[in-house]
């Protein structure tokens, strides 16, 4: 007696296995869900952490930041600083960090996560009105800030409006890329070798963002019980992942990120075309943890997340899975806001001003 049909002349499609379904179907779940969670929720969180620090890593040993300032210019109500800091006993790399003029008192900060769009030229400019850098940068960086965020370099308007803004660059964009130049037809080699020496892309960029954290903290104009994170597309994915590897966050904002795997897993969807997705897996992490069980690691933080019916990258269902898990570790809470407009994958004028007020209620109101 055969239990198996006649097996098809080929296996794989859509660079998918033709049997994927039958894969996902496999587990209800991921063993360590939230929603399958029915103990103590603080056990959950921490079993959480202590599983995405696990996969994420190896980790670099700690190491002395040693800042040493390129270059400053006064802007607008703020000073714009380059600075070269260790982020591992590795690599040194530039950071931009934005200061209030009146540092008199400690600010809140800003993590500031740029996007990816496999656009490598430029990283932490995306973000960041470029400084000290060629014009070439410059005019990349104003095309970028029209494209994804209505002409508006969020972080230089995020110091005007008080807070301390720090911005770097992910491993391969920037000045962090090739000595060749980086490509997109580069990334899954680039992931397979961190693989092989028992890294990954996405843990090393996790890692960067948690050293972002801690040099914030070191210095003493920054309120250290008030930093943020926040980003767009690949950045808001790196925000709602440092905020849970973290816990030391005060607030995160999420622009077009969130989803469960699930749902993104079928053909034709972009992040099953490969090369960019390495930059966001974790090995394995599927396997325990959904996307929105990471996000609910980091509760009671503040949180917003913003997604678009028009944003092709997530469709809703993906979406309204997500958010539902997400709701459901908030419990009601007034500190977490799913916001769900007809937008597209941009990061608008309209969003920025709802992730201002956000910050401002849960960060500078009153401080």
């Amino acid at each position: 007696m055969s239990f198996f049909a006649a097996p098809p002349s080929y296996e794989f499609e859509g660079n998918l296995p033709v049997y994927y379904p039958a894969m996902l179907s496999a587990s209800a779940s991921p063993v360590m869900s939230f929603e399958a969670n029915d103990g103590d929720v603080s056990v959950w969180r921490a079993a959480a952490h202590s599983k995405l620090m696990e996969l994420a890593g190896p980790f670099p040993a700690s190491c002395p930041f040693s800042p040493e300032e390129v270059c400053h210019e006064q802007r607008e109500g703020y000073v714009a600083r380059k600075i070269l800091i260790n982020l591992s006993p590795w690599n040194r790399v530039g950071i931009y960090l934005l200061t209030p003029d009146d540092i008199s008192r400690a600010r809140p900060a800003v993590v500031l996560l740029h996007d990816h769009g496999s656009h490598f030229s430029i990283g932490k400019e995306k973000v960041v009105s470029p400084l000290c850098a060629s014009d070439s940068v410059r005019h990349d960086a104003a095309l970028w800030a029209e494209r994804c965020y209505d002409g508006i370099f969020v972080g230089d308007e995020l110091a005007r409006r008080g807070y301390v803004v720090l911005a770097l660059d992910a491993p391969y964009f920037g000045e962090r890329g090739a000595m060749e130049g980086s490509r997109y037809v580069d990334q899954q080699a680039i992931a397979s070798n961190l693989l092989l020496m028992g890294y990954s892309w996405a843990g090393m960029t996790l890692h960067n963002d948690l050293r972002a954290v801690d040099f914030l903290m070191t210095l003493p104009y920054v309120d250290s019980a008030r930093i943020a994170a926040l980003g767009f597309s690949f950045g808001a994915y790196r925000a709602w992942m440092l905020a849970a590897a973290s816990q030391r966050l005060a607030a995160v904002a999420s622009v077009c990120w969130m989803s469960s795997v699930r749902q993104l897993v079928e053909k034709g969807n972009n992040l099953m075309r490969g090369q960019t997705s390495y930059s966001m897996y974790i090995p394995r992490l599927a396997h325990y943890l959904d996307f929105p069980d990471v996000a609910a690691i980091a509760v009671p933080t503040p949180a917003m997340y913003i997604q678009g019916a028009n944003d092709k990258l997530f469709n809703e269902q993906s979406v309204m899975s997500a958010f539902n898990t997400i709701r459901h570790a908030y419990q009601g809470s007034d500190k977490l806001i799913l916001h769900y407009d007809q937008d597209g994958h941009v990061f608008s004028k309209e969003r920025q001003a709802l992730v201002f007020d956000f910050f401002d209620k849960h960060l500078l109101n009153g401080k």
